[in-house]
């Protein structure tokens, strides 16, 4: 009986021991096939990675785009309202050019005048009165006035065109200075030179000059908005004689409308009417 048992456990270990030789041997005969699996699985995981960090590289490179496209089409509506305002400006300035070309063409190119001076919008000219040029342009008035009146020669006149408006002036913020033997007229007793607020200044003055002639101007010294300035003064040491002054409106000077200091001699005043200066009309 026990050889029986043992017959038999050698058997089954005889089959085990085969198994394993068999198992053993498909394990050596498939082992290169699975380390290449091994290796080819390693590889596709590698990719795999590679392909959600490239996922992730192209969803923030889509954000960025995003973002970008959203400046671009706020920088593109901008440029389109650039565009329009362009366009606007352009307009008004071919507006402007015509009217200028047609304010120049209707004035007399050969005249008594040395120089026109008139205003568009803000802006004031000094025309040649014999050839008909815009020499000098701005929006400071005094420097338009004074460049024609320095520019005019002896004996020359300086015409302040009439305004679109009675209610318009010429603005000035400093003191228009006349140089020996000019005139500085107007076309009309309602062309206004005013002093702007804050200024305080003398509006004309004719200092250390002679033969002088102011006409058909009115003079307006605002004198509720400054602290001192004179309508027209005439002074100087060696100077100030011999100045003609007619048809002239001084009103609203906040110290004297019309000044004559020392003891200047041969100065004629024609028609001349002075209103509400601050402390004196005339002073001599």
């Amino acid at each position: 009986m026990q050889i029986k048992y043992t017959i038999g456990i050698a058997a089954i270990i005889s089959m085990l021991l085969g198994s394993f030789a068999g198992f053993s041997f498909a394990y050596f005969m498939f082992q290169p096939q699975l380390d290449d699996t091994k290796a080819e699985l390693s590889k596709i995981h590698s990719r795999i990675a590679d392909l959600i960090h490239n996922i992730s590289v192209l969803q923030t490179n889509y954000t960025d785009a995003q973002q970008q496209l959203a400046i671009l089409n706020t920088l593109l509506s901008d440029l389109q309202k650039d565009h329009a305002n362009l366009q606007l400006q352009h307009l008004n300035l071919e507006m402007n050019f015509s009217f200028l070309e047609n304010y120049v063409h209707n004035l007399s190119l050969v005249s008594s005048s040395s120089y026109y001076v008139f205003k568009q919008n803000s802006t004031y000219y000094a025309q040649n009165g014999f050839d008909g040029t815009i020499e000098y342009y701005s929006e400071n008035c005094t420097a338009v006035i004074n460049y024609a009146l320095s520019h005019a020669s002896p004996g020359g006149e300086v015409l302040l065109k009439a305004l679109a408006s009675n209610t318009d002036a010429y603005y000035i913020d400093s003191t228009i200075l006349p140089p020996n033997c000019t005139t500085l007229a107007s076309e009309n007793r309602m062309v206004t030179l005013c002093l702007k607020s804050n200024c305080s200044t003398d509006i004309i003055k004719l200092h250390n000059v002679h033969h002088v002639q102011i006409r058909n101007i009115r003079v307006c010294g605002n004198r509720w908005n400054h602290t001192d300035g004179n309508g027209i003064v005439i002074s100087g040491e060696f100077g100030g004689s011999d100045h003609l002054i007619e048809s002239v409106i001084i009103e609203n000077c906040n110290e004297t409308g019309l000044w004559i200091q020392y003891n200047q001699l041969n100065n004629a005043l024609r028609n001349v009417q002075i209103f509400h200066s601050g402390v004196y009309n005339v002073r001599i």
